[in-house]
């Protein structure tokens, strides 16, 4: 249904869907802001949702923490020293 509100990261009273699931034990929720899929590389390449997903697959069996510092060091990784034109925000919970 709709309703209104601040969504994360909308600056203006937009309209959007709420949605309400149920997470399980060793369920991973992981938001991010554009600017991590969109982080490029020296070469320019971004990085991506494929590379997010496969990140967040290869660290799915520890904890939010150790999952949060995984990404952000893949992330740096993939980045090194190219500079960055959005900001980069990572959020991890984990049902445990």
């Amino acid at each position: 249904r709709p309703v209104k509100g601040m969504p994360v990261g909308l600056i203006s009273d937009v309209e959007f869907t709420k949605k309400e699931f149920t997470i399980s034990q060793g369920n991973i929720l992981v938001f991010y802001t554009d600017g991590v899929s969109e982080a490029r590389n020296i070469k320019g390449q971004e990085y991506g949702l494929p590379n997010l997903k496969e990140a967040i697959r290869k660290c799915a069996t520890k904890k939010a923490p150790e999952i949060l510092k995984y990404l952000k060091n893949d992330l740096n990784a993939f980045s090194k020293n190219a500079s960055q034109h959005d900001d980069i925000t990572l959020i991890v919970l984990k049902v445990e």
